[in-house]
């Protein structure tokens, strides 16, 4: 027999109540992450991932880059009208061909972003559509391997460099120059990661950090005044964004860092420091287990361990990408006094060596003047800089009282001078302060054109982080044994 059941008193229906609200509560706590919760699941993603052959393309408007705000076909411009249709006529023809989606859109971004030339807009045509789609697709391929036989390419690598690449100049040197037959080669060695019987030597740690900008280091001994400064005096927005909030800022993912090391991404950060040296920078963080810590040794292994990465991506037979630049403009070899008069000559000229706009113009002054709270931090940082005796602070105390586009600039150029002294003393490069100590064009360039831009950066990270990249360089004994004749089978 069965017992009828009692109705809900008040007490027990509160209680229900109170049990779905907390229920709820726990599910919204778990939905609620943060944006670094969030970039530290996708790499966790990243590192397990296995790359895929993609899907046939299929056609969405919504795929066109160059579609405006509400989706359709801009208008009014003739030049974007033209980027329009040819993007369009792109993705038809992709997806009439039967072509990879992930390549296809890929390759969208790319040229949207100028990771690659841009195509003639003004006159589509299957050809080039043919060859627009076969170097991405060419990229996407490198990342799987050459199709090179590793033990060949191992044998090329200890010829030239019995002990190892130790440093980027020895990655740069084995590229250049290189027969394309033996690049084959080399890449697969430098692919062979999973196969080289060295454990988990190769996978590397790939996670969302995001550090402070006085707490990091240079590895490049050459930082660009101009670049430092050109897109922040250029662009008001940026600037207020820097100086009134600490962070984190978004950077496209294009500073990579290990430990306290700035591997790639060098100007996007002293371009932050020269404006706050409090910001904290989203960045990729690598952990590699054959090179930790902050000292040159190190830093310049760990530049070495991204050449090799970058080496993967190149087409076979070309030298690795690389960015060079006047000498002069280095902030790592100049004192304050010259590091200011760098930086006053730029703003002064209202001159931009990045081409992002005039520095500094009525405009940027404009919308700096009109943010109060931009002011005062610009106020209150200047005030406490004694790099140049009272000059700074009496610059600061000038702008309090009369605030204009004149007493703004004289502030903005002591306190942008001081933030670079103060890289200069703090976050120099460990291998040296000067170009000659590690060129320029020895630096990895994680994002060139030449790797695929974003779509090679991605796919470096996924090679580091899945162990695929040969780092650790280490030798398989027991075939060497064998070769050397002290092991049998």
């Amino acid at each position: 027999m069965f017992r009828k059941r009692k109705p809900h008193t008040k007490q027990r229906q509160t209680e229900f109540n109170k049990l779905v609200l907390e229920t709820v509560q726990k599910v919204l706590i778990l939905e609620r992450k943060t944006p670094e919760q969030i970039a530290a699941e996708t790499f966790e993603d990243v590192q397990t991932e296995e790359g895929k052959e993609g899907d046939p393309y299929t056609k969405k408007g919504k795929h066109n880059p160059y579609n405006d705000s509400s989706g359709g076909k801009p208008t009014g411009d003739p030049d974007k009208e033209a980027e329009w249709d040819w993007m369009d006529q792109y993705l038809s023809w992709a997806e009439a061909s039967g072509k990879r989606e992930d390549v296809t859109r890929n390759n969208a971004k790319m040229i949207k972003k100028g990771f690659v030339e841009a195509p003639d807009f003004s006159s589509p045509n299957e050809a080039e559509f043919e060859s627009t789609y076969d170097y991405a697709a060419s990229i996407a391929k490198r990342r799987k391997g050459s199709g090179g036989s590793a033990r060949k390419g191992e044998a090329y690598v200890k010829s030239k460099f019995p002990n190892g690449l130790k440093t980027p100049e020895d990655v740069v040197n084995l590229f250049d120059p290189i027969d394309a037959a033996d690049a084959i080669d080399v890449q697969a060695y430098l692919l062979n990661g999973k196969g080289d019987n060295d454990g988990n030597a190769d996978v590397v740690a790939v996670e969302a950090a995001t550090p402070v900008c006085e707490n990091m280091k240079a590895t490049q001994t050459f930082i660009d005044a101009g670049q430092s400064i050109a897109y922040p005096l250029a662009v008001a927005d940026t600037y207020i964004e820097y100086i009134t909030s600490v962070g984190p800022h978004d950077t496209n993912g294009r500073i990579s860092v290990s430990d306290e090391l700035i591997l790639d991404g060098h100007h996007r950060w002293s371009g932050m420091y020269s404006v706050n040296p409090k910001c904290m920078i989203s960045a990729i963080d690598f952990q590699f287990t054959n090179a930790t810590g902050n000292d040159a040794d190190a830093a310049q292994q760990k530049l070495a361990n991204m050449q090799k990465a970058v080496g993967t991506m190149v087409k076979p037979g070309d030298a690795l990408p690389s960015k060079g630049g006047p000498v002069e403009m280095n902030i790592l070899d100049k004192d304050a006094n010259k590091i200011e008069d760098m930086v006053r000559k730029m703003v002064e000229t209202n001159a931009n060596p990045d081409n992002v706009g005039p520095m500094c113009d009525d405009n940027w002054c404009s919308k700096v003047l009109a943010d109060t709270g931009c002011i005062s931090k610009i106020i209150d940082m200047t005030k406490a800089v004694t790099d140049y005796g009272d000059k700074a602070p009496t610059a600061a105390a000038a702008l309090e009282e009369n605030p204009d586009a004149a007493t703004l600039k004289e502030a903005v150029i002591f306190l942008t001078s001081a933030n670079l002294n103060q890289l200069v003393s703090n976050s120099g490069s460990p291998i040296g302060n000067s170009p000659s100590d590690l060129a320029r064009t020895l630096m990895p360039q994680l994002d060139h054109s030449t790797v695929g831009g974003g779509q090679g950066l991605n796919s470096i990270r996924r090679n580091l982080a899945q162990g695929n990249v040969n780092v650790a360089e280490s030798i398989d004994l027991q075939r060497w044994g064998k070769l050397a004749g002290l092991l049998k089978d």
